[in-house]
């Protein structure tokens, strides 16, 4: 028997900006309203409720929110989950008072949005699958939809779902309402129901392609809301305190180039370039923090040149998206995106908890005391470099809402899963014997001892670890900082070479699945595997090349085909140089499907770990998580032990890997 379909799809109203603080506290706000309901029941017509002008939502449409049997579908549905959860008062509720007797608890609110039961399912994620831009009007457009995303949708968003400026023209009010342009709000109708139907389309195309997704997506991303519902809670004094600390110091910056120079405004490129001309006779071309100015023999335009590169580097941006985004209850949320990445790995939203940086200050503690406690004289004596301090603090204001932090995170997985899918045994051995993998690298490259890699040899070993395992040369030994390290142009061949000698397993996994691509896509229909039995299969289907990963996952390729030159292409999305994504044929190889592959088996393994914490204790709380690291909110009698174990537990799908972690316990969140 077929379930039935609700697609469902809301217009709203809030005085915050859904942008910078994110869909909770958006949410949350007093004045949040759903405005419009759209709805379409299966092949029935489409309808929408007009909530703002005392519309009720049908009883039968109420029961199938509350249906176990009744598929929920929506684009983003955690914008629908939200704000229903967030608007479902007794006013909004009361349609279906009379059918108390379906639900004896009357416990309308959580039964009509439990996300726990794999009722709703997210079209956007869907088309993450595969690869797609996230936007409804961008993915209608790649699948040539019948119906298309009404373009107007951002203007009327605008003027209803968004505050508006008081003006003598609109009498001072703050807010249109559908009385204010009855003819605008029929188009914000009109379009709520495009929205609909688009969404309906887009559901049953995606559906209908040969195994959208494996059996536990659906458990992963409403595990991965209520990661997200639940939050974690920040220092808010903390917080308040290290943003106006970097106001404060910005501010001097700018008060001493501006005394020293004259310019009206220190951040513009162009006064300060007109201002070194006119000190000089120097015409610079750009001015930005990479610019080299030493050949001028100047030392007041060195020292407001470092004054302005200290001034860029503000650390502002995160504490002030903190402060946007955390809820009433000291709490931000929303902090991760489910399969952000092409990979199925999580991407960051809001404050970018994937790229925060590191501290490695001994005297942390101390320096987030002076912050907390306000006392900008004692940290401006103490701290000569006050950006950075900020910076490195920025990890600590995140706050355990129990006793405590235990954070864990996976050691070198990715050398780990290359290792175990290629078959390489030393690297697997050096691995599971807890060797020094850089070492043992810089032993098998260069043919000694390992008590006799030293440190230059062990650099060596180190960076054609981290740079060389997706079939990548002498250019991504300089992108991992090989040049850096002290290593010469000339030697990276070399290196190169005796990295490739020391690994043939993983090179020869390289050509393999660059081959069993190939041979997928010219014999459509028919799967292929990798020869390492580590059951990765390829298969092309309805114009999609499907990688099956050990997880039963599949990684999807479309239009994937073989060139003249024999690489491979597919579509996909790409930034161009002005971070812009598009949509548009992508290039590939062996070693880049490679480097896919193991990172969407990492990645699955992160997400097995969060189901054994998220399963194994009522009192772990997975509050986030960042690339294979784990932020676990516990209390007091929760030991390290029992959370490496749980991240370090055999893996069903992928015996033979053993995976290594290291924890540790913070009363705020940090790097060991």
């Amino acid at each position: 028997m077929t379930n039935d379909v609700l697609v469902i799809d809301i217009e709203t109203y809030s005085d915050v900006d859904l942008t910078t603080s994110g869909l909770f506290k958006y949410s949350e706000s007093p004045n949040f309203e759903i405005l419009l309901f759209g709805y379409k029941l299966n092949n029935e017509k489409t309808v929408c409720i007009d909530l703002a002008n005392g519309e009720k939502i049908p009883d039968d449409i109420i029961w199938r929110l509350h249906d176990k049997e009744t598929i929920l579908v929506a684009h983003n549905a955690f914008f629908e989950i939200t704000c229903m959860r967030n608007f479902s008062s007794d006013e909004y509720l009361r349609p279906v008072k009379s059918f108390d007797y379906f639900w004896p608890n009357n416990d309308m609110k959580l039964n009509c949005l439990n996300t726990n039961e794999r009722k709703w399912q997210d079209t956007m994620i869907l088309g993450y699958t595969l690869g797609l831009p996230g936007t409804l009007e961008k993915m209608g457009e790649i699948l040539k939809l019948n119906v298309k995303k009404d373009t107007t949708g951002k203007m009327l968003i605008k003027y209803f779902s968004t505050p508006c400026e008081p003006t003598k023209a609109n009498c001072g009010r703050t807010r249109n309402l559908p009385s204010h342009d009855p003819e605008r709000w029929e188009l914000y109708k009109r379009y709520n129901i495009t929205d609909v139907e688009t969404e309906w389309e887009l559901y049953n195309k995606l559906i209908n392609l040969p195994n959208p997704t494996y059996p536990k997506m659906w458990d992963e991303w409403h595990r991965d809301y209520n990661i997200n519902q639940g939050g974690v809670k920040i220092d808010l004094d903390f917080v308040n305190n290290a943003y106006k600390f970097g106001a404060r110091y910005s501010e001097e910056l700018e008060q001493e180039i501006i005394k020293i120079t004259g310019v009206k405004n220190p951040k513009s490129n162009t006064q300060l370039k007109n201002w070194i001309k006119e000190r000089t006779g120097e015409d610079i071309e750009s001015l930005t923090k990479t610019t080299d100015l030493s050949y001028l023999d100047d030392a007041v335009v060195q020292k407001v040149f470092a004054l302005r590169n200290e001034l860029q580097k503000t650390s502002l941006a995160k504490y002030e998206a903190m402060l946007n985004c955390v809820c009433d209850d000291q709490k931000v949320r929303g902090l991760l995106q489910f399969y952000g990445a092409s990979t199925g790995r999580w991407a960051g939203r809001l404050i970018q908890v994937q790229n925060l940086p590191k501290n490695k200050m001994p005297d942390l503690d101390l320096a987030r005391e002076i912050v907390k406690r306000g006392d900008y004289e004692a940290f401006r004596i103490m701290y000569d470099k006050p950006n950075d301090v900020l910076s490195e603090l920025i990890r600590t204001a995140f706050i355990p809402e129990n006793d405590k932090f235990i954070v864990s995170d996976y050691s070198s997985i990715e050398a780990a899963v290359i290792g175990w899918l290629a078959q390489e045994e030393w690297v697997c051995n050096a691995y599971n014997n807890k060797e020094d993998l850089y070492k043992v690298t810089a032993s098998q490259m260069f043919n000694i001892p390992v008590d006799q890699v030293d440190k230059n040899l062990r650099n060596k070993g180190k960076v054609a670890t981290l740079a060389l395992g997706y079939q990548g040369s002498s250019g991504a030994l300089i992108a991992m900082g090989a040049l850096k390290m002290g290593i010469t142009e000339e030697e990276l061949p070399h290196i190169v070479k005796l990295w490739r000698n020391a690994n043939p397993h993983i090179v020869k996994l390289w050509s393999d699945v660059q081959n069993a691509c190939i041979a997928a896509i010219n014999s459509p229909g028919t799967e292929y595997a990798l020869p390492s039995n580590r059951n990765v299969k390829f298969k092309k289907t309805s114009g999609i090349l499907f990688i099956t990963l050990p997880s039963g996952r599949k990684l999807k390729y479309v239009n994937a085909k073989v060139k003249d030159t024999g690489r491979l292409s597919y579509m996909g999305v790409r930034q161009n140089e002005g971070s812009v994504k598009q949509w548009c044929e992508v290039d590939t190889f062996g070693g880049k499907i490679t480097e896919n592959i193991v990172q969407a088996i990492a990645r699955d393994c992160l997400a097995n770990a969060i189901e054994n914490i998220s399963n194994n204790h009522t009192s772990y709380f997975v509050v986030f998580h960042v690339h294979d690291e784990v932020i676990v909110d516990v209390y007091d009698f929760a030991k390290v032990d029992d959370i490496v174990a749980l991240m370090t537990k055999d893996i069903p799908w992928a015996p033979g890997l053993h995976l290594r972690a290291n924890g540790y316990e913070c009363s705020f969140y940090m790097k060991d």
